[in-house]
């Protein structure tokens, strides 16, 4: 069922686009594909995989983005300003 319901707010989203700050061709990455993306970057920098495991490499960068968003330095989709 929550599949479902994601789907059609995509749908939403991409048909309301021209009024939001998104493009209409944006992706959603859920749990999974991001983790598959951090694994993949990982071994693409030929990092240590057992020292740069994907949970603690993604949870670092959210925090990171976090932080720069909340000192003005980029913008953050899920923080005001």
């Amino acid at each position: 069922m929550a599949g479902h319901f994601h789907a059609s707010c995509a749908r939403i989203l991409r048909r309301e686009a021209e009024f939001l700050p998104v493009e209409s061709n944006f992706v959603i990455f859920d749990a999974d594909d991001q983790e598959t993306l951090v694994k993949r970057a990982v071994k693409e920098l030929n990092l240590n995989e057992k020292l740069y495991r994907a949970p603690g490499v993604h949870t670092a960068n959210l925090k990171s983005q976090e932080r720069a968003a909340r000192a003005g330095r980029i913008s953050h989709p899920n923080l005001p300003g």
